[in-house]
């Protein structure tokens, strides 16, 4: 029974090395696997993000014309009066408050757009073909996740 015990555990120290690579290279492969995952939803939602941004530009690009035709407007009417009454001077300061911040607003939205395009493009994303590049990392996202599995 000695000598039977003393192969197994020769065995056993044998194989322990080999299963103990085996595991450490498994789970490498894992945390790769799941820092590549992270990265493509990351992406993703960045996609998510400028295509919202992009909408809400062009949202505050319309609200700044609209302020600015009111502005026009009523410095029109300004114009057209001689004595201008105190509510349409009211008016037009109101409507000049609140294009300048209707301006404002659109540079903003615009500097975060062209700062979120340029880090998108960055990470190799085409700005211009946003739905084929979505569709590109939900395939990619897919076979990442498919891989994880089997592991």
């Amino acid at each position: 029974m000695g000598a039977q015990t003393a192969v197994s555990v020769i065995i056993g120290a044998e194989l322990g090395g080999s299963f103990r690579n085996a595991f450490t290279s498994s789970q490498k492969q894992i945390e790769i696997l799941g820092g590549s995952i992270k990265k493509l939803n990351s992406t993703s939602e960045n996609i998510n993000a400028f295509k919202q941004l992009g909408k809400n530009t062009i949202t505050a690009r319309r609200e700044w014309q609209n302020a600015e035709a009111e502005v026009k407007s009523l410095s029109q009417e300004l114009k057209k009066t001689d004595k201008p009454s105190k509510a349409l001077n009211n008016n037009f300061r109101t409507a000049k408050k609140e294009a300048a911040l209707a301006k404002s607003a659109y540079q903003q939205n615009r500097t975060a757009l062209a700062q979120m395009s340029a880090t998108l493009k960055t990470a190799g994303i085409d700005t211009k073909n946003l739905t084929a590049e979505q569709s590109k990392l939900g395939k990619a996202l897919d076979v990442l996740k498919k891989r994880q599995s089997q592991l």
